[in-house]
């Protein structure tokens, strides 16, 4: 009973780990895509 019982935040934060990551991971890759967007159009302002 106590074991169960101890191994399964583990699971929980593992699961919570991974998702963390893939989250951001995503938001990198949207931050890098608006990011260019955002230099090309001030780019193309300033010219």
């Amino acid at each position: 009973m106590s074991q169960s019982l101890s191994e399964q935040p583990k699971l929980e934060f593992s699961t919570t780990i991974k998702n963390g990551h893939t989250l951001l991971l995503g938001m990198l890759s949207v931050n890098l895509y608006f990011g260019r967007s955002l230099v090309l159009v001030f780019v193309c302002d300033r010219f």
